[in-house]
């Protein structure tokens, strides 16, 4: 039977964005809370004193960033006069000299680092947020230093502190905003009073630059609870940035999730936040086990990998900005034959799909790759038509006959180009003269290839020409195609300027052998 907690988010109209607090911190790594941190380095100053944070809290209350800034001052004190109190890596001790680091946000730095360890308890629900980062999230925004969010999600784009938000050209897609800074980076750390003070004198341009996201994707809230002041704050200068009418059109878009202490089934229900007087309505899910959400968003998916759509939509930003292409973007011209006036053709694709330069710019050892190994997603008659007039102008000779087999229509100019008509005509003079002379080697591919190497391109390549010298009825296309297969599988860049030309030559001339037997031969 279906669930409430499904049935909602199968409502959600996009991918969402997690805004994680400390909470999945605690959770997964097991890291202290924002209190037993600032506890840690109290004992330091106080040499274990155990009433030693009942100093700070009956002096300051409950206001943490202005504890934090009485122990910073405190601890980097110490810190320079006692050397036992010092645990930072040489790359840390290297921020404090020569980057004026505070030494107090440094150790916090590297006592995070050194913690950040999987709590085990967990792994399958880590495993299945991992997995959810390919597809069913758009990207993350979070307060936490630690690194769990790189961790879960590799590949994503990490911007750290509000500088680096502000100042690049964010995507909104498979991205990870650490808006209260990074342990790879201890001075974008916010933690003290002036740090704060700070963070909210360009709160209004943070919220500027997160408000597309806001307006565009549902916002899941984990790790906080729901009266955190930090996230109080972000959506108070979100609304700020809005109507009273648009402000309530995010209210659908705001979801909290409370951690219960009990195993009972997800609950979905309405809660209400005060914003200043504003009254923001939103959906609060209670559940124990995060799995059952994680579970839920699979239901929720881009079409395309988030990663890809990251790239192809920086790639088209910077196009348009600039006017120019980058290595990874392929443009027709508004003339291109293949597109007709009356289309608009976009296309999304790895180089080995489309090749360096676009269809018009594959190369012949691309075709090599792809008779074998499929990585060419084109049509023939594409090839044939775009490709091959380019290729041919480099090379008379070529693996063609799978092309010619598979396409639409008759390239009889291209057929008569092979000169190919016959086994022979795929062997140099060379390989023909001396036939007799390789009488004595093994007269299978399956006997040659025994025991081979493939890495060692120049056993490779000394078993690579004595193929050729067997007879056509001596190869066993199954075994030719396993071990050219093996060939450009155990060694990617073979095709390189670096691999001797003999090397290649050979393996070239053993996949238009194949190419001939088994397209050709007819």
């Amino acid at each position: 039977m279906e669930s409430d907690l499904h049935r909602f988010i199968k409502t959600l109209p996009t991918t969402p964005f997690l805004f994680v607090g400390a909470g999945l911190s605690r959770r997964y790594y097991s890291l202290p809370s924002w209190q037993a941190l600032i506890t840690i380095f109290i004992d330091k100053i106080t040499n274990g004193d155990p009433v030693g944070w009942a100093k700070y809290f009956q002096s300051y209350g409950p206001d943490y960033a202005q504890i934090a800034s009485v122990v910073e001052q405190e601890f980097n004190k110490k810190w320079f006069n006692t050397p036992s109190v010092r645990t930072l890596s040489p790359e840390m001790m290297e921020a404090v000299i020569k980057e004026n680091c505070s030494p107090f946000k440094a150790e916090i730095a590297s006592f995070i680092i050194s913690h950040s360890q999987i709590n085990t308890q967990y792994e399958k629900e880590i495993k299945t947020l991992k997995g959810l980062t390919e597809r069913n999230i758009a990207g993350f925004i979070t307060t936490n230093y630690d690194s769990f969010l790189e961790d879960v999600a590799p590949g994503y784009v990490s911007y750290v502190g509000q500088e680096e938000l502000l100042f690049s050209s964010i995507q909104n897609i498979a991205e990870i905003y650490k808006i209260h800074g990074s342990v790879t980076n201890p001075n974008s750390i916010v933690i003290t009073a002036a740090d704060y003070q700070d963070f909210d004198a360009k709160a209004a341009y943070l919220s500027a630059k997160l408000l597309t996201i806001f307006l565009e994707n549902p916002i899941i809230f984990i790790g906080y609870s729901i009266t955190d002041s930090n996230i109080r704050k972000i959506i108070t200068s979100i609304v700020h940035c809005l109507s009273s009418k648009n402000a309530s059109k995010l209210s659908n878009r705001f979801i909290f999730i409370e951690h219960t202490t009990e195993h009972t089934p997800p609950k979905v229900s309405s809660h209400t936040m005060d914003i200043n007087g504003q009254l923001i309505p939103m959906t609060k899910i209670s559940l124990y086990d995060y799995s059952e959400l994680y579970e839920a968003l699979t239901m929720v998916r881009n079409a395309l990998p988030a990663k890809m759509l990251r790239m192809f939509k920086e790639e088209f930003y910077h196009y348009v900005l600039n006017g120019q292409p980058t290595k990874n973007m392929y443009v027709a011209g508004i003339n291109d034959e293949r597109v007709s006036d009356q289309e608009l053709v976009l296309a999304i694709a790895s180089p080995d799909q489309l090749g360096p330069k676009g269809l018009a710019g594959i190369e012949a050892d691309e075709l090599y790759k792809d008779i074998i190994l499929e990585t060419l997603h084109n049509d023939s008659d594409e090839i044939l038509t775009y490709a091959y007039p380019k290729i041919i102008k480099q090379t008379n000779k070529l693996a063609v006959f799978k092309y010619l087999k598979a396409a639409n229509k008759p390239y009889p100019a291209i057929r008569e180009k092979t000169k190919v008509y016959c086994f022979d005509d795929l062997l140099s003079k060379t390989i023909k003269d001396n036939r007799n002379k390789k009488a004595s080697i093994p007269r299978s591919i399956h006997e040659l290839t025994t025991g081979l190497d493939y890495q060692d391109l120049s056993a490779l390549n000394r078993v690579n020409f004595d193929i050729c010298f067997l007879s056509e009825s001596e190869i066993n296309t199954d075994d030719l195609y396993s071990h050219l297969k093996l060939c450009l599988e155990s060694n990617p860049s073979i095709f390189s300027k670096e691999t001797k030309q003999e090397v290649k030559t050979n393996l070239r001339r053993l996949i238009r052998i194949y190419d001939w037997l088994i397209y050709g031969n007819k």
